[in-house]
């Protein structure tokens, strides 16, 4: 039985097995202790029920995500995420106007929150605490994910980003606005005393994150893949899904600088997937407030989801 050093390490070994009817051999991964084996293979070559033709439409609408799922096949290298370097800018909805006065920084008067829809915001903090991305998003009943309002905003020069500050500005903002707020999400653990306040005051609130693993950008790449993710023209979040980065097939990641030279980002991409998982994940948890077929991937590793009632009357 030949035997094999990978990169990692580990042993691999290939080998046939008689009892499961593949085609070709798959490959055995065993650690060098011998604690931990692991089978590398194609679903359709362990599952005769299973074809790749009737797994046709996965492959092309995300034949990463595809390859990785069901054809065990992951890339040790840094890949765009996105392979169709237009995708982003052709979803883009130029007949929607951007919901945010660049000249006075706030947010303009005529945006007002719709009666009876759920809405989802989301703060995304960089690492130095210098800037955070911002989403708010609802779904509509046939599944089409809505970004309402992002942004990335930055702190003055020295100064760290203010809870305190993202409550007033914005969470409490749009609640006075008609916006029926039905889950605020961050992405640290950081903001534990700030959901603590908002919960004091009626607010439901969770942790979502697009760090620990790839649900969220899966689910946002599927939606934008399929014409189902709405959004208005904002260069930052453009420039961000265009820059985003596959790592070995396991995490999504910014460059270390973009194409302009400036250091990479990805806060308000981060902001708009969170947002977007958890609208749809709650959609799930929900199926009669809003029904409709829809799709999100999930890592069964990993589910923050607590269910909540409803926190005001309409």
């Amino acid at each position: 039985m030949p035997e094999q050093e990978p990169t990692d390490g580990g042993i691999v070994l290939y080998v046939c097995l008689g009892c499961i009817p593949v085609q070709n051999s798959v490959e055995i991964w065993r650690t060098k202790d011998g604690s931990e084996i692991a089978v590398k293979a194609a679903t359709w070559e362990l599952n005769p029920k299973i074809t790749f033709e009737s797994l046709a439409d996965d492959f092309q609408r995300n034949p990463v995500l595809a390859w990785r799922n069901y054809g065990s096949e992951v890339k040790h290298n840094l890949e765009a995420a996105l392979k169709d370097p237009d995708a982003v800018i052709n979803a883009v909805n130029h007949g929607r106007a951007v919901p945010w006065d660049f000249a006075r920084n706030v947010i303009p008067g005529w945006v007002r929150g719709r009666h009876g829809v759920r809405y989802f915001i989301h703060f995304d903090l960089s690492k130095n605490r210098d800037a955070t991305g911002i989403a708010v998003v609802h779904r509509e009943a046939n599944g089409t994910i809505v970004v309402d309002f992002m942004l990335r905003y930055e702190a003055e020069p020295g100064r760290n980003i203010q809870f305190a500050y993202l409550r007033e500005h914005y969470i409490y903002a749009f609640t006075q606005r008609g916006f029926h707020i039905e889950c605020v999400t961050y992405d640290g653990f950081q903001s534990d005393e700030t959901r603590q306040v908002l919960e004091e005051k009626g607010y439901a609130t969770d942790y979502v994150s697009a760090d620990r693993d790839t649900s969220a950008y899966d689910t946002l790449i599927d939606l934008l893949l399929n014409k189902r993710l709405d959004f208005y023209q904002y260069p930052p979040f453009i420039r961000e899904m265009e820059e985003l980065k596959l790592v070995n097939g396991i995490k999504y990641d910014h460059p270390k600088k973009g194409r302009d030279g400036k250091p990479g980002s990805k806060d308000v991409a981060d902001a708009v997937a969170c947002a977007a998982w958890k609208a749809i994940d709650y959609a799930l948890e929900n199926p009669v407030a809003l029904p409709g077929s829809l799709k999100v991937h999930r890592n069964p590793a990993y589910d923050s989801t607590r269910r909540y009632g409803e926190r005001t009357a309409w």
